[in-house]
This record gives structure tokens, C-alpha cells and sequence, in this order.
């Protein structure tokens, strides 16, 4: 074994190289030093290269609670917010679980909102999944895009409102291609329910890996959430009705 790699500072996007470093001499990151990395990201401050690097070296030593936290601060700091009502809840998941089930989550959401519970919906479209919310709402004939005044009026009026990720955070734009190209699970699937624009404290959310459901549960109450489940079952980022599923 040699000595651990040791970077020099050298500018912008120094944070994601020792970032990266650290991981893959089998360190992980402090919360503070994981916003630090990600808000480099989030600046425009990291190469392609270095992004996926990271993307990819977590993914295969898995992610900590810590990195998660540090990652999912990062993002909220540069998002666009939206008013909610207290008691506002979200559904989502992960996605990524490679089984082609329709989009549960957005139909849950529906069905809680019809409830009476005003549901702060945040997503996307499909990037590793067949079909992401955003992909669902539009087949109904919903805007997807919507102001964060227009959102919050919308979750007063009809308990509803679809957080379209990418208009609520621009910053993601720096990381979108990498994600797209990589096309494999990532740290990314994993924030998206930590990072909703409403700053809902109360969600259920799925996960496609039982092992992370683990670290969700503890992101989430470190980010500060009141109530939240993460389910996962059989494979699924969902409870399935035929099989055993944690909770």
C-alpha cells in the first residue's frame, strides 16, 4: 500500500479532486467537506471527468449518511424554494429499480392530495427509470412547469403541485449530462427525496436498495424531518402487494 493520494490545491473544482481522492483510498467524506464538493458541482466549478469519477467510485464503495447530508445542504442551499402549507407531505423514489413499474408514487400523490393533504410533489423525468413523474403528468395533460408562486397557490387551492426538479434547481444543469451518460444509480438517485424545493418535513419515500433505505431514513432525520417512511420491497423502490418489503 502507498501513501494516500494527496492533491495540491490548484482553484476551482479542488474540492470534488480531494473529494475523490479520499474515496478512493477508502476514506469517506465529512458533511462539511461533502457540501463543500457538491456545491463545486452545483458552481460549474468540476470537470465532467471528476464528476463521474465521484458518481461512480460511491456508487461502488456506497455512500455514508454524512455524504448524503453534506451533498443533499449543498443542493438545497441553491434551490429555487416554494412556499408550503404546514403539514405539506411528498411521496417519491428513487427509481432506478430496472423493473418497468408505472410511476406509483405519482399516483399516489393523487390520491393523497384527493384526501384533503396538500402534496408538494418533487421529480422529474425518466433518466434511469421508464417513467418519471414528470413524464406521467404531462400523458394527463398537466403542466409540469410551474412558477413557485404558481406552486404555492396550488397547494392551497388543489392540495397539489408538481416540483418540476429541474426548474427548482437550476444548479443541476452542471450534472445532468454526466448523470445522463453514466446511466447507472447514483448519489443523485438518492438526493432528489432529501432535496424537495417546499421543504416538506413530512414524505414517504421508496428506494430501489435495501441497504440505502437505511441511510435515507438517517439523511432525513439529520436534514430535519418531522415524519418520514422510506419502503422498499423485493427489489422495488416501492411495498409491493405480493412479496415481503421493508419499511
Amino acid at each position: 500500500m502507498g501513501e494516500p493520494t494527496r492533491l495540491p490545491r490548484i482553484g476551482a473544482g479542488d474540492s470534488v479532486r480531494r473529494a475523490l481522492a479520499r474515496i478512493v483510498d477508502g476514506g469517506s467524506l465529512t458533511p462539511a467537506e461533502a457540501q463543500q464538493a457538491m456545491g463545486d458541482v452545483m458552481d460549474g466549478e468540476a470537470s465532467p471527468a471528476q464528476l463521474a469519477g465521484v458518481l461512480v467510485a460511491l456508487r461502488m464503495r456506497g455512500e455514508t449518511v454524512d455524504e448524503l447530508v453534506g451533498f443533499a445542504r449543498a443542493m438545497r442551499d441553491r434551490a429555487i424554494p416554494v412556499r408550503s402549507p404546514e403539514g405539506a407531505v411528498d411521496t417519491c423514489g428513487t427509481g432506478g429499480d430496472g423493473r418497468g413499474t408505472f410511476n406509483i408514487s405519482t399516483a399516489a400523490a393523487l390520491v393523497v392530495a384527493a384526501a384533503g393533504v396538500p402534496v408538494a410533489k418533487h421529480g422529474n423525468r425518466a433518466i434511469t427509470s421508464s417513467a418519471g413523474s414528470a413524464d406521467v403528468l404531462e400523458a394527463l395533460g398537466v403542466t409540469v412547469h410551474q412558477s413557485p408562486d404558481e406552486a404555492a397557490r396550488a397547494l392551497v387551492d388543489v392540495r397539489f403541485a408538481f416540483l418540476f426538479a429541474p426548474d427548482h434547481h437550476p444548479a443541476m444543469r452542471h450534472a445532468g449530462p454526466t448523470r445522463r451518460e453514466i446511466g447507472i444509480r447514483t448519489a443523485f438517485n438518492l438526493l432528489g427525496p432529501l432535496c424537495n424545493p417546499a421543504g416538506v418535513r413530512r414524505q414517504v419515500v421508496g428506494c430501489a436498495e435495501p441497504a440505502a433505505a437505511h441511510l435515507l431514513a438517517a439523511a432525513l432525520q439529520a436534514l430535519g424531518a418531522v415524519r418520514a417512511s422510506v419502503v422498499h420491497g423485493d427489489g422495488l423502490d416501492e411495498l409491493p402487494l405480493d412479496g415481503s418489503g421493508i419499511i
